[in-house]
């Protein structure tokens, strides 16, 4: 939350058609004006965008409709909020794929926080997901 503007990202998402954080977008959107979203992979080319905060998200494939491959992208976020402020901030968003084994490996890195694990409303995170990590 800043300046009046509310909005929650999951930091990843896996666009396996399973209906399980298949997209990523933002959730609990709240407080703003003049929006942007824009997706760019590892080379820093644009590979989507949005300008309303409410559209369906990036389901992980390029405008081509290629799949992007699994790994590290940057979103860039750009919104006013009500009380005029101007926010700007780059995120580092995990599409991840199932692997041979049919789950998840787990970051070394981190915590993948996904879609189904946070509250829109309060922005917390809670501890459980659907999705199906390697033991």
């Amino acid at each position: 939350m800043q300046g009046g503007g509310k909005i929650i990202l999951p930091n990843a998402f896996t666009p396996n058609g399973d209906g399980l954080n298949d997209v990523f977008r933002p959730i609990g959107v709240t407080g703003m004006a003049n929006f942007s979203l824009t997706i760019f992979d590892a080379n820093g080319s644009r590979i989507y965008s949005i300008t309303d905060p409410f559209a369906v998200g990036w389901d992980g494939r390029y405008s081509s409709g290629i799949p992007a491959p699994e790994g590290n992208y940057t979103a860039y976020i750009n919104f006013r909020t009500v009380n005029g402020d101007e926010v700007d901030r780059n995120v580092c968003i995990a599409l991840l794929d199932y692997g041979a084994g049919n789950c998840i490996p787990r970051s070394s890195t981190g915590n993948y926080y996904f879609e189904d694990q946070i509250d829109p409303s309060t922005g917390s995170v809670l501890f459980s997901t659907m999705e199906n990590y390697c033991l």
